[in-house]
């Protein structure tokens, strides 16, 4: 695929998103969300390029935006499933045991790929974050912690500001919330 590659696959989903496309529209942000933070583990020769970059940086914005309101939905109504905030979902046990090491497995990926490529991109520090944030998979925050720790990469994370500039839109909702890992 290359940089030229994502950068037509980012455009084409945006031209979706931005259009209302149902296509795209039904998948949980949350999904969509980690699809896009797979492109940081295809190399810096593509996520640098600023086709991509840009590509990345708006779809990120929009699903930010969108796993709020997700979220401000599921706890108006609980009956929808709470499915990408940690809940549980609509899938068997195998399913969500399939998710979870999915999750865990990218989580590590990002991470490990952030603290040797990132130099503290912020871009590239959200979608870090976005493994550690409240309501991720236990087992996704404890691959991301270890990946970011194995990299000796905390430094690299920015303050809170550069990682999250909208809090009031739900980039609050990030890290992880105080007290750890249970």
């Amino acid at each position: 695929w290359g940089p030229d590659g994502a950068a037509s696959c980012l455009a084409l989903l945006l031209g979706l998103e931005t259009s209302g496309s149902l296509v795209t529209r039904d998948l949980p942000a949350e999904a969509k969300l980690a699809a896009v933070s797979g492109i940081f583990c295809l190399g810096p020769g593509t996520w640098r390029n600023p086709a991509v970059s840009a590509a990345a940086a708006a779809l990120t914005d929009t699903y930010w935006v969108r796993l709020e309101e997700e979220k401000e939905a599921n706890s108006a109504n609980p009956r929808m499933g709470q499915h990408s905030y940690g809940e549980a979902g609509f899938g068997t046990g195998d399913e969500d045991e399939i998710s979870t090491q999915a999750a865990a497995s990218l989580a590590q990926d990002v991470c490990e790929a952030f603290s040797n490529e990132s130099f503290g991109d912020k871009l590239f520090a959200r979608h870090a974050a976005f493994q550690l944030r409240d309501g991720a998979p236990a087992r996704a925050r404890a691959a991301a912690w270890l990946a970011l720790r194995e990299g000796v990469a905390f430094h690299l994370l920015p303050p809170m500001p550069a990682v999250a500039p909208r809090p009031e839109r739900g980039d609050a909702y990030l890290f992880l919330p105080p007290g750890g890992e249970k």
